[in-house]
């Protein structure tokens, strides 16, 4: 077991209906110790939190919605620095050192990891590349890529905004008003299961008209539907 205690972590995963995916990412997480894990579960109607509480860590249930699961395990955390971890995304073996590194620059009040794509696709490289800018040039970090705050920063701005969509990217742009935020030279893997329901074109283009829309003041609620109605047809 890797004893990394330099930082006091608390890494908080959102589930619904993760059996297939939980235990790989706890078994992961447990290698090292001092680690507050927390599962926040959103009604699951499968294995999940059997399978997670199995694994020893804190389960804790909540109404759906991702921004109000992360709000919710973060409450109940104990951990200085709060790292809000999807399910299906591996953190790189040394991410604790990556954080600690990270906040050795006082002005740093969080930040994220660079993002790799399980798939072997040239099209997912292409994603890569355009993510990997995105983040470089205008510090727009998502939630797949592992974000990491510091615990009062995180409470300071409101958590995350508790609304249907685009819950990470309105955390990070109040973040950004109170200070930098780090890109990781270490890379997170994500699973590609939400490119391969529609294939990479069509995905690509429903999350940059989701983020226009946004832009343009949308209501949150109508991109919503846009969303789930064609992205997430299908449960694995």
């Amino acid at each position: 077991m890797t004893d990394q205690k330099t930082l006091n972590i608390s890494v908080i995963i959102p589930t619904l209906n993760e059996e297939k995916r939980i235990e790989a990412t706890l078994l992961a997480l447990r290698q090292y110790s001092g680690l507050e894990i927390i599962v926040v579960d959103g009604g699951s109607i499968d294995k999940s939190v059997k399978l997670a509480k199995s694994h020893g860590v804190q389960v804790i249930s909540s109404a759906p919605g991702r921004g109000l699961q992360l709000n919710t395990g973060a409450i109940a955390s104990t951990g200085e620095i709060l790292l809000f971890l999807h399910c299906d995304t591996s953190l790189p073996p040394d991410f604790i050192t990556s954080i600690q590194k990270a906040f050795n620059d006082p002005k740093i009040i969080g930040g994220g990891f660079r993002l790799k794509i399980k798939a072997d696709n040239f099209g997912f490289r292409l994603i890569e590349w355009g993510i990997e800018k995105r983040s470089k040039f205008f510090h727009l970090i998502y939630g797949d890529q592992a974000i990491f705050v510091k615990r009062n920063i995180f409470f300071r701005v409101g958590g995350f905004p508790e609304q249907p969509l685009l819950e990470d990217v309105l955390l990070v742009r109040n973040l950004k008003s109170l200070g930098k935020l780090h890109l990781s030279k270490k890379y997170v893997n994500t699973s590609a299961r939400r490119w391969k329901r529609l294939g990479i074109i069509q995905t690509t283009l429903i999350n940059q008209v989701i983020l226009l829309g946004y832009l343009l003041k949308v209501n949150p609620k109508h991109l919503a539907k846009l969303y789930y109605r064609k992205t997430w047809k299908k449960v694995e």
